[in-house]
């Protein structure tokens, strides 16, 4: 944080008389926000464990999907004409501060799926290639598969159940796209009840377009902390995305299948960050919401 401020100043036009404050914090990454010379408020995301070369590839995402039609913000250049600028050897990108109201009632849920629907349908010609795959927390958690047991109580299940899901999974046959992979209610900007930016593409990745629209079910639908949705938020999640999207789906098996599948997959993440970084006070598997919604969604033929 200490060597915020003269960054800003000199990177971004940072205004010195006005605060920086810390607005969101992530294993992944931090994000703060200012306020430049000109009085425009901006924030900057500091990504922690991403190569630069990484942070390019999402910024060429990012340029792809706008020339697509996508709701997703631009980067702001440095002062030097730089998308990507460096701080204290971690890639920096810089964004327009955009104010959020993050109520989430019913129309807002439905607001979010017709948003996802609308996203599917313009990056269906999307074709970056990231680094990271559906796959990608599946493998992390079968490199730790010998540890986690031994770290987590309930952790030989654990692993029972990502071998299992992810074979299931490459028997299921579903039309691929390009996904959010993350469409939760901290990654929708919305404004006046209405979507107008989706950010944080830090999952996205090509994928069976079921599973993108599961998993905003799911996440639009459940309180953090819980693992029981609401069934009136899911539905209207859903009724959402069909109403704009290339393929509509209906709340069957494969449905749940694939809502467990991304639970599990973000519980995957969890455990391993636990893992490497001891960023969570976690010792028993049950501990993960995402586990437990996993669990819940798995046994279900529909909702």
């Amino acid at each position: 944080m200490k060597k915020i401020p003269s960054f800003l100043l000199k990177t971004y036009n940072g205004n010195p008389n006005e605060e920086i404050l810390l607005v969101r914090q992530g294993v992944d990454n931090d994000m703060y926000s200012f306020f430049d010379l000109s009085g425009q408020k901006k924030i900057i995301r500091v990504s922690r464990n991403k190569s630069i070369k990484d942070v390019k590839k999402e910024k060429e995402l990012l340029e792809e999907l706008y020339a697509a039609g996508a709701k997703v913000l631009t980067i702001v250049k440095s002062v030097n004409n730089r998308e990507v600028t460096i701080l204290n050897g971690q890639p920096v990108i810089c964004f327009n501060y955009i104010e959020n109201d993050p109520r989430v009632d019913s129309n807002e849920v439905y607001q979010a799926g017709l948003a996802l629907g609308e996203f599917h349908t313009v990056s269906k010609n999307i074709h970056s290639q990231l680094s990271r795959t559906l796959f990608t927390e599946y493998d992390r958690a079968l490199k730790n598969q010998e540890i986690i047991p031994k770290t987590f109580i309930g952790g030989q299940e654990f692993i029972l159940d990502v071998k299992r899901t992810l074979t299931l999974s490459k028997e299921k046959t579903a039309k691929t796209g390009f996904i959010h992979n993350d469409f939760n209610n901290t990654n929708v900007l919305l404004k006046n009840g209405k979507v107008e930016y989706i950010i944080d593409f830090d999952l996205s990745c090509q994928g069976p377009l079921i599973a993108d629209a599961a998993f905003g079910s799911v996440s639009w639908s459940t309180k953090n902390g819980e693992y029981l949705p609401d069934k009136n938020n899911f539905h209207s999640f859903v009724d959402g995305y069909n109403q704009s999207a290339p393929i509509k789906f209906g709340v069957n098996t494969d449905f749940c299948f694939w809502a467990a599948f991304s639970c599990l997959s973000i519980a995957c993440d969890l455990l391993c960050d636990c893992l490497e970084n001891n960023t969570f006070n976690i010792t028993d598997v049950n501990q993960s919401w995402m586990y437990q919604r996993f669990r819940y969604y798995i046994s279900k033929d529909s909702l």
